[in-house]
């Protein structure tokens, strides 16, 4: 159909929270869709919800890089933990306004920052932030 979009075969769409019932999680293939329970969560979140993702993209389809888009703060200040906790050889953090957008390599910032370092910054910025 003219102006219909349809997703490419080789191409999977992950979704989660926004049904009835909130812990579904469901992947929409080309032609069908099946529910997803790795990823069933009752995490209210989005940011915690969203690392659920990224670690099943890492795990199940051999995601190598990972793009995070975001305004918040203390979703980037989370990044390096689970970037060295995956072991996603790239991963950015999308941020800016539609004029100006900036990719963040967070790769870069957590390996100089080390394993050690990139575990406790979530709580170091939780604690800057009170």
């Amino acid at each position: 159909m003219k102006g219909e979009a349809q997703l490419p075969a080789e191409r999977n769409l992950y979704l989660a929270g926004g049904f009835k019932d909130s812990k579904k999680a469901v992947v929409v293939r080309q032609n069908t869709h099946a529910r997803v329970e790795e990823l069933e969560s009752d995490q209210e979140e989005e940011d915690s919800r969203m690392f659920l993702h990224i670690g099943h993209a890492v795990r199940t389809l051999d995601v190598k890089r990972v793009v995070i888009w975001s305004m918040d703060s203390d979703l980037a200040a989370m990044c390096p933990r689970y970037c060295s906790m995956f072991g996603v050889n790239e991963m950015y953090f999308k941020t800016g306004t539609r004029q100006k957008n900036r990719y963040v390599p967070l790769h870069i910032i957590t390996d100089e920052l080390g394993p050690t370092m990139s575990a406790v910054l979530p709580s170091i910025h939780a604690f800057e932030r009170m």
